[in-house]
């Protein structure tokens, strides 16, 4: 919907200060030189496009201080030659036209004598422009200007430059010959979306999308405050997870404007007021309008996901409706609030047909694929520790970004995560991860420092799992306060 009176005040005032830069329209437009007309006029293509009007004078390709140029050679006495341009620069011009033309020229003889002119040639008949030069010291450039106002329409504009009474053995040298049109061409200024610009100069639209490095965050605790736990690491989140019940609207729109003002992207997900059959039909429309409104509100981008990880919570097929149905209130009801649909991963590539990702992917656009992928390198399971390979780039993130790429759909993972002993054989495995997603195009990482709901240990409890999550934070860019 269109930003109301307060946001629009919001962009005019605050911009500057929050890291955020709106298009603006200057009262006055910007002016270029006009174009130059003449093809070849450095001669940077040898001589092509230019020819001498006589027999008894040669035309080569040379370079004067590595500079390309054009070497005109009389091989009679007293010969008039001119280095002229093989097709008319302007072919069919108009009357009344100002025009300026310029061109460099030196000789091996001083006091060489010539002109540089424009002739308007049609019906059978030419009307001259000339200015005139006179080469007062050898080997030494000067330029030759003239200015002229076009006579008669329809006419073509042939451009030379001419020297008199060259003999053998002297040299015309010609270089940069231009040929503009009086009326100056307007270039409009570069206009630059609303949007914010990161720690590293990457830009995010308003929704705090790009093709930016990905920012790094976790969840944090029980939707515990961050801001003690980056002060330790001497750097705050990107992103930051938190999660909320249907009656938490009031709690969530709180915190993520406390994030945001932190410096934060809030990434939330919810539980629904009513059931996934209800939601789809349309129970629960009004109190995803009033959410949807209050988050729209506040001064940033929120990343909004509604009942994340549904394998295994009931009918996918209902889940996939109730996406459908609230995708388009969110992002028809905001421009700062990107919808978000957060999977686990492993069924989506490796799990039943029913959760596979071509099968449960809504019809729907959704901004941001979130998933919740962990190692499972040395976790314990019904008494059995495994090791698998730890690191997720080709089980996972190189077939999530070819398929993201197909579906116009940013990614990142929404929650991950390595247990201790895993960690203890990988001490770099937070940070790697971070650059492998880098490397995949993902777009957010977030950690999952939390003990709830956690059968391995994940969360960041040992002083080398908190160090190497440092380093991953600390090599992303940071997301400005709002």
């Amino acid at each position: 919907m269109p930003r109301s009176p307060k946001t629009a005040r919001r962009f005019t005032v605050a911009l500057l200060a929050a890291g955020l830069t709106a298009a603006v329209l200057p009262t006055t437009p910007a002016f270029a030189a006009p174009a130059n007309l003449v093809k070849n006029p450095d001669f940077s293509n040898s001589t092509t496009g230019w020819k001498v009007n006589t027999s008894t004078a040669t035309l080569s390709a040379t370079s004067i201080s590595g500079n390309p140029a054009a070497l005109i050679r009389a091989t009679k006495a007293g010969n008039t030659v001119a280095l002229n341009d093989a097709t008319n620069t302007v072919t069919n011009g108009a009357a009344g036209v100002e025009y300026t033309a310029t061109a460099r020229v030196r000789a091996t003889t001083a006091g060489t004598k010539g002109q540089l002119r424009v002739r308007e040639v049609g019906g059978g008949s030419s009307i001259s422009h000339a200015a005139g030069y006179t080469v007062s010291s050898a080997n030494t450039w000067q330029t030759v200007k003239l200015n002229f106002t076009t006579t008669k329409a329809a006419n073509a504009l042939d451009v030379n430059v001419v020297a008199w009474n060259v003999g053998p053995g002297q040299d015309i040298i010609v270089d940069d010959v231009t040929l503009t049109s009086g009326q100056e061409t307007v270039t409009p200024p570069p206009v630059q979306t609303p949007g914010y610009t990161l720690s590293d100069g990457c830009r995010l639209d308003l929704r705090g999308l790009g093709d930016c490095a990905p920012l790094v965050g976790a969840a944090h605790g029980s939707n515990t405050d961050p801001s003690a736990f980056e002060a330790s690491l001497g750097q705050r989140f990107g992103v930051r997870r938190t999660y909320y019940q249907g009656t938490q609207v009031s709690k969530a729109v709180s915190v993520s404007k406390t994030d945001l003002a932190a410096g934060r992207i809030p990434w939330i997900s919810f539980k629904l007021p009513y059931s996934w059959t209800d939601m789809a039909n349309g129970k629960g429309d009004a109190w995803a309008k009033d959410l949807v409104k209050q988050l729209d509100a506040l001064e940033g981008p929120v990343w909004l996901a509604f009942h994340h990880e549904p394998e295994k919570d009931g009918d996918i097929k209902e889940w996939k409706r109730m996406q459908e149905r609230l995708g388009p209130i969110v992002r028809s009801g905001s421009d700062n609030v990107a919808f978000s649909v957060v999977l686990t991963g492993w069924n989506q590539w490796y799990g039943p047909a029913e959760y596979r990702i071509e099968n449960m992917w809504p019809n729907t656009k959704v901004d941001v694929a979130g998933f919740d992928i962990y190692s499972f390198y040395a976790t314990t399971s019904n008494g059995v520790t495994k090791y698998p390979e730890a690191s997720l780039k080709s089980k996972y993130f190189d077939k999530i970004s070819a398929w993201a790429k197909t579906k116009d759909v940013e990614w990142g993972l929404a929650e991950t995560g390595v247990s201790d002993p895993g960690a203890l054989d990988y001490p770099n495995w937070i940070s790697t991860t971070r650059q492998e997603l880098q490397d995949t195009g993902a777009i957010a990482m977030s950690y999952f420092d939390s003990h709830l709901n956690l059968k391995q240990s994940y969360n960041l409890t040992t002083a080398a799992k908190k160090a190497d999550f440092g380093r991953a934070l600390k090599a992303s860019p940071t997301f400005p306060k709002q």
